[in-house]
């Protein structure tokens, strides 16, 4: 199993957040390798306290899956989610296989908190980091090479 790194993981760029409103976050990977079955790519970080005063750690608006065509043998599935839950967002989306866009699929999901329930017990709050992973849930059939792109947007002020 294969763990690959986004252009925002990869650069270890972390979004910057405004003093109220929505963050958008946009990361990509251009795939030049076959995905195998459970192989991670880890999207995007967000960061649990970039110096907004709050008590709960940003809030989860909108996560979105923006693919190319992948796999012309029409098997390839990927979920959307973190470590805790790799399908949290989007789970078996087939937008791999011919290309296309996926909004989230998995309900409960809107005004997730990463850190609700921990955010007090660190010592330094700016060292949690909260990270959005694809997973390839099955395997392509016949891979092409292309890009996935993935969103996230999140907001400090519920």
């Amino acid at each position: 199993m294969a763990v690959y790194n986004m252009s925002k993981m990869a650069a270890g760029v972390q979004p910057k957040a405004l003093p109220s409103g929505i963050v958008p976050v946009i990361s990509t990977a251009a795939l030049a390798t076959a995905l195998l079955l459970n192989d991670t790519i880890n999207a995007l970080q967000i960061g649990g306290d970039p110096g907004i005063p709050t008590n709960f750690g940003p809030v989860m608006s909108s996560v979105a899956l923006d693919c190319d065509a992948l796999d012309a043998g029409n098997t390839l599935k990927f979920n959307v989610g973190d470590a805790g839950n790799a399908a949290r967002y989007i789970n078996q989306s087939t937008v791999g296989q011919a290309g296309g866009y996926q909004a989230p699929n998995v309900g409960g999901w809107l005004g997730y908190a990463p850190f609700s329930g921990v955010y007090g017990t660190y010592t330094t709050l700016s060292l949690q980091l909260y990270t959005i992973v694809v997973k390839c849930q099955t395997a392509p059939g016949n891979w092409a090479n292309g890009t996935i792109r993935v969103k996230a947007e999140y907001t400090y002020d519920p």
